[in-house]
Parts: structure tokens; C-alpha cells; sequence
């Protein structure tokens, strides 16, 4: 709660900002890249507390690992820990990725339940499902994991899975616990994510063998990866958030540094559809907003679906529209726990009418006030509020802004060169 910012509203967000490289992509990749003991290159780090923590983490394991204006340098030839410092990794979710990495690396892994945002129940019951199905051993006692290989012969083993549910984090774990094996393995029913294919991509320049068919992907295990130089991809979050952000403030913004992979085509085409004008570049994208907009409706599902960390964002899209007699119909459909914003935007003037635990129906507000006491609860809604306090009338201070910095790269700073007025306090 120390932290804060002071927000005085009313203004117009227009101009040209860089893109940074993606949260996602990069903690994935830095935790696939225990694998190698070869040296390591990532270009394009978001310099951000997630990946600063991830990193501290993968020192006291061992490696050595330094950041420098973006990019990482990675020898994890010195690995030697299969614990950690628990309070450290319960600080990020996606410290439970280090479960097949480590399994893979040591056959047994102490660690514990992860951290993150608060934004409802996120079990971590789908990996231990799925990584038993490997022959591991995973017992939990007192919030501690206890993972073991068991023992089994050399022979090459073909085995075929299907992942209950479709999630990014549990097709990461069984990724990284094959990529080094002398098994082929299939996955069923898996995420194919853009984080996924970053992921393989990355892994395969590493010398992995891994396929994708379909809806399904294929794991040749080798005996080793090498080592080379990466670059992370644009945050395609951030992308979003900044698209929607020029959609919001009627001010016109050119957001650089991406190859745009198609990835958000869901959330520009309905952008497109009310009104607003989105160029794509080679390396940017540039909004032209509409003076006037209906409002949308959306509902939360996994990739290719409607983001749910954008979900908030339309929201704010929303109660700014001019159309009294559409109103944008929210359904979130992966996080019980991500509606929070909703209650700081009534702090401004807001209405919203609740259906239920997980759909709301945002009222064309049309003017936000600011208010002196907003508080943030997770990442994105951090991120949202911020801006929202950007564009209302008079002045509003915002709390718990160490959210923002968890995966936002230099946040305020691209605000204010869009024209904000943002002072930490």
C-alpha cells in the first residue's frame, strides 16, 4: 500500500510508444532454458519483477545468469539445486513450470505451491495429473511438493496422453519433462498458445525434436539441447492493453517494436466492427479511434478465444461508450476472482448490473470521476485502473501499484509519453 500513484485525469493519450518483449513468453523461455547447460542469449527481456524474480530464483539454483538492457546471459552448466528458497518461488505463478525442467534434470524436485496474482483458484491438480502419468512420484504434505523418479528401463517408450482440459501451464510441464528423454511421446487435447509456440520454437533452435499436428503435439526426446541466441516476441498483452487504450482516450497511438502474429484478431476485429480504424504495419500498429462506439460483448475462453487479461479493459471500454441503448454484456469464463476492478470503477461513478458470480452488464457511463482512494488487486486490473484514472475528471490515487511492475515493462513512463500525468507518491 506505500506505493502510489497520482493520476490527474482528463487527457487525451496519443503518440508513439515501443512494445515490450512478452511477461509470458519470457518466463517460459528462461525456465525451458535449464535444459541446456550450453550458453544462453535472450534478446528482448521485459525488464520486470516476474522475470527479475524467476532470475534470482535460477541463481540460488545454481546458474549463472545476468541481465544486461534487455538481455539475458544464461549458463546453467552449474545448476546443482533441486530446492529453493520457498518463499521466493511462492512469490510467481510460474515457478510451478520448474516442476518438468527440474524433474528432468535431477529426477526429484522439492518446491512449493506458486504465487501470483489474486485472481481466484488456480490448482495446480491438472500438473500433478498429468506429470504422474510420466512415472513420477508427487506427494504434497503441508504445502510442500515432494516429486521422485521412479526407476525404469532404457528402452525407447512411446506413450499417448489426453490432457483432461486445455492449459498452457500443464503442456509447458509436459514439454519440458520430455524434451531430454528417449521417449516419443503424444499430447492430446493440449493449449497450443502463442506461448506454447514460442516455447517449441525456441526449444526446437535449441536442437529438440518436437512436432504439432492439428490440435495435438508430438515429443521426440534427444539426449541433449545447445545452446544460441533468442529473441522474446512483442507482449501481445500489452499490445492489447495499449490498443484499447488508444480506443478509450480518442487519441490517436502508434505502438512499435512487434511482428504482428495474428494473435489478437479476435479483440481487433471487434475493435473494427464499432467503429475504430487499426493500420498493421511490418514492425506496428497504428489506432485511428472512433469519436463515437457501441459498446461489446465478450466472453473469456482460452486461445484462440477472448483473452481473459484484456477482459478488464473492455470493461473500461465499455462505461466510456456512447451508445445508451447497446450495453456491453462481461462473462469471465476462466478466473472466478478477476471482477474486482468492477468496485473501484463504481468509486469513479460507474454502473454496472450483476448477473452473477461471473457476468456483468457495463452501463454507458460515458464520464469517469476520479477518486482518492482506488485499489488495486492483480496485475491487470492495476494496469487498467490506472488508465481509467487517466482519462476521468479531476484527481485519483492509485494503490498497490507494485502490481504494475510485475508485468508491465516502464508503464507509467509510456503513459507519460502519451501525454499522462502520473507522479509515484
Amino acid at each position: 500500500m506505500k506505493n502510489r500513484f497520482k493520476i490527474i485525469g482528463q487527457k487525451k493519450l496519443c503518440g508513439s510508444i515501443n512494445i515490450s518483449g512478452s511477461k509470458n513468453v519470457c518466463m517460459s523461455i528462461l525456465i525451458a532454458s535449464i535444459l541446456s547447460n550450453k550458453m544462453i542469449i535472450i534478446r528482448n527481456i521485459p525488464i520486470i519483477n516476474d522475470v527479475k524474480i524467476l532470475i534470482k530464483i535460477l541463481k540460488l539454483m545454481g546458474s549463472k545468469i545476468f541481465i544486461y538492457k534487455n538481455i539475458c546471459y544464461i549458463n546453467n552448466n552449474y545448476i546443482n539445486k533441486y530446492n529453493i528458497n520457498f518463499k521466493i518461488i511462492n512469490k510467481i505463478r510460474s515457478s510451478i513450470l520448474l516442476l518438468g525442467p527440474i524433474i528432468s534434470k535431477f529426477n526429484k524436485f522439492i518446491t512449493i505451491k506458486p504465487g501470483g496474482c489474486k485472481i481466484g483458484n488456480r490448482p495446480i491438480n491438472l500438473h500433478i495429473k498429468n506429470i504422474k502419468k510420466f512415472n513420477i512420484d508427487i506427494k504434497i504434505y503441508k504445502n510442500k511438493i515432494f516429486c521422485n523418479k521412479k526407476n525404469e528401463n532404457n528402452k525407447t517408450i512411446f506413450k499417448e496422453i489426453t490432457m483432461e482440459k486445455k492449459s498452457v501451464g500443464v503442456t509447458l510441464n509436459i514439454i519440458f519433462l520430455l524434451v531430454i528423454s528417449n521417449k516419443i511421446t503424444i499430447i492430446n487435447n493440449c493449449s497450443l498458445d502463442i506461448e506454447i509456440l514460442e516455447t517449441i520454437k525456441f526449444l526446437n533452435y535449441l536442437g529438440s525434436n518436437i512436432k504439432i499436428f492439428k490440435n495435438k503435439i508430438v515429443i521426440f526426446g534427444v539426449k541433449k539441447l545447445k545452446g544460441g541466441i533468442y529473441d522474446i516476441i512483442y507482449d501481445r498483452i500489452e499490445l492489447g492493453t495499449f490498443i484499447i487504450t488508444s480506443c478509450i482516450s480518442r487519441g490517436i497511438i502508434k505502438l512499435n517494436n512487434i511482428e504482428y502474429k495474428n494473435d489478437l484478431k479476435i479483440l481487433i476485429y471487434k475493435l473494427k466492427k464499432i467503429g475504430h480504424k487499426i493500420n498493421i504495419g511490418n514492425n506496428y500498429i497504428k489506432i485511428i479511434p472512433s469519436i463515437k462506439y457501441n459498446s461489446i460483448s465478450i466472453k473469456t475462453k482460452e486461445f484462440p478465444g477472448f483473452p481473459t487479461d484484456l477482459q478488464p479493459f473492455i470493461c473500461l471500454l465499455n462505461i466510456l461508450s456512447n451508445n445508451n441503448k447497446k450495453k456491453g454484456i462481461i462473462t469471465e469464463n476462466i478466473f472466478e476472482n478477476r471482477l474486482t476492478h468492477i468496485n473501484q470503477f463504481i468509486k469513479m461513478k460507474a454502473t454496472f448490473n450483476i448477473i452473477n458470480k461471473k457476468t456483468i452488464i457495463c452501463n454507458n457511463t460515458k464520464k469517469l470521476y476520479g477518486h482518492k482512494k482506488i485499489i488495486t488487486n492483480d496485475l491487470r486490473s492495476s494496469a487498467t485502473l490506472i488508465i481509467a484514472a487517466c482519462i476521468a475528471e479531476g484527481e485519483s490515487i492509485i494503490y498497490n501499484i507494485d502490481n504494475i511492475y510485475r508485468g508491465y515493462e516502464d508503464f507509467e513512463k509510456k503513459l507519460i509519453k502519451l501525454g499522462a500525468n502520473i507522479k509515484k507518491i
